[in-house]
Parts: C-alpha cells; sequence; structure tokens
C-alpha cells in the first residue's frame, strides 16, 4: 500500500529539456524510469511568463497524483530531488508536495522572483448534485413561536428539502 502525496514542480523549459536529457542517458544506462516519470507519470502544462522588460520565459509545471514521494525508495524521485538539490547545476524551481496528514507539506524554491510560484490550497469539496436553495420565508406572526404552533415539523422539513418554486 504506502504513503501518497500529491507534487508538483515548475522549473523553466531550459531546465526541464536539461533534465529530460539527463534522464534518457540514466535511464539507457540502468533501465531506469526517470524519462517515464518526467513525461507519462505526471500531468504537464506549460505556461509563458512576460516579464516587466518585455522578455519571456516558458515555465513547465509537472503534477504528480497519489505519487509515492520517497527518494530512498525511487530512482526517478531521488533524480528529481538530485536536481533540486543542485547535483547537476543550478536549477531555478518552485516545488510542492502535500501528504496524507494535514501537517505534511513541503514546499521548497530556488530563485527570489515572484512571477510563478506553487502554493498548496487545502480546501472542502462536496461531492453532491447541487441545486441552488433558497430558504423558507420567516412566518408571517409577531411571534415566532406561536407562528411555529401552526407548522408542523413534517410541514417545516418538507419546505427546508423542496421549498418549490
Amino acid at each position: 500500500m504506502g504513503y501518497y502525496s500529491d507534487a508538483a514542480l515548475a522549473v523553466n523549459e531550459s531546465a526541464y529539456l536539461e533534465m529530460l536529457k539527463g534522464a534518457w542517458e540514466k535511464d539507457a544506462a540502468d533501465d531506469g524510469c526517470r524519462a517515464r516519470f518526467l513525461t507519462k507519470d505526471c500531468s504537464i502544462s506549460k505556461s509563458l511568463l512576460t516579464y516587466g522588460d518585455g522578455s519571456t520565459e516558458s515555465v513547465i509545471i509537472m503534477r504528480w497524483d497519489e505519487i509515492r514521494w520517497h527518494e530512498s525508495m525511487f530512482s526517478e524521485v531521488k533524480y528529481v530531488s538530485d536536481w533540486m538539490n543542485g547535483e547537476y547545476g543550478d536549477l531555478k524551481y518552485a516545488f510542492a508536495r502535500i501528504g496524507k496528514d494535514y501537517r505534511d507539506v513541503e514546499t521548497s524554491y530556488s530563485y527570489d522572483g515572484d512571477l510563478w510560484d506553487l502554493y498548496i490550497q487545502r480546501e472542502i469539496l462536496v461531492d453532491a448534485r447541487q441545486e441552488s436553495y433558497t430558504p423558507p420565508d420567516p412566518p408571517e406572526k409577531d411571534d415566532p413561536i406561536e407562528a411555529m404552533d401552526d407548522v408542523s415539523f413534517f410541514e417545516l422539513m418538507n419546505a427546508v428539502i423542496d421549498p418549490g418554486d
């Protein structure tokens, strides 16, 4: 089974291509799967950033969902971690990983820029069919308790569950 995380790494396009080239070379030497990890095992998107001076930069974002992010167990994870640690050259990157445990969050950056960034956002999602809902109007009587005497629990719940139009 194991412990799974979601992770994302953003790098400029030239660094991504260098990482991929190195992965192909290492995979050829030891039948590894580093290149697959950087291409097929993640979702990849590309953003074009325009700086204030008019120059542009392409940023590649790799995102892995439900992955076992353990450097000691997986050579492809170690390969990416080694790049982030500077073992293959100076890499400009932003990295974020979130584990299943609420406190298991990791972020790291190798630059001082502010144009591209990865961040973690936790949210509650509801997996149910949702429709608009309008609460029932308040009773017309002055005393809400007295007004409630005129409405049965069943009628009140019906109004809450199916307010009608």
